[in-house]
């Protein structure tokens, strides 16, 4: 039920407002700059996709939902050693894909 209710949060979050938007452009920035960090979040959507679903789940409570593990792992009906684990893979994962995606695009990290 917690659960369902997140992600339809999140759901209705990313609906109303891109990831694009959440950063004020600097008005310094040119359009290299600006194109370098919508490309970036592309990235980083497509990265958090690939991710086995419980992963990008305990990923998502604790660090876009800002839960505290305790809470992730109640909505997770998990330990709090097993919403670690999860937690640690998942950001092994998210690395492996952004380095996976910098290597095969030309892009330097």
């Amino acid at each position: 039920m917690i659960l369902n209710l997140c992600r339809d949060r999140l759901r209705a979050r990313r609906e109303s407002l891109p990831l694009e938007m959440l950063e004020e452009a600097s008005h310094d920035d040119g359009p290299e700059q600006a194109q370098g960090r919508i490309d970036q979040s592309s990235a980083i959507r497509s990265a958090l996709a690939s991710l086995p679903e419980r992963q990008r789940e305990a990923l998502l409570l604790c660090h876009f939902q800002e839960l505290s593990n305790i809470e992730a792992a109640q909505v997770l009906s998990l330990s709090v050693d097993a919403l670690e684990s999860l937690l640690a893979r998942a950001r092994r994962g998210l690395r492996v894909a952004l380095i996976g995606g910098a290597l095969s695009s030309g892009a330097r990290l």
